[in-house]
């Protein structure tokens, strides 16, 4: 039985100049991580999407 799996789409809006795509996607797999890491329910892979 294959595994349950989600899959979302997450735009972010740059409002300052020095926020980059690298900034942004260590912010986000920096929060995801550590969700995943403190819950256990789930767990988290993360690719850019150009």
């Amino acid at each position: 039985m294959r595994e349950k799996e989600y899959k979302f789409i997450v735009t972010f809006k740059p409002k300052e100049n020095w926020v980059d795509d690298i900034f942004l996607g260590n912010l986000l797999a920096e929060l995801l991580f550590k969700l995943q890491s403190e819950s256990n329910a789930f767990t988290v892979e993360i690719k850019k999407v150009e």
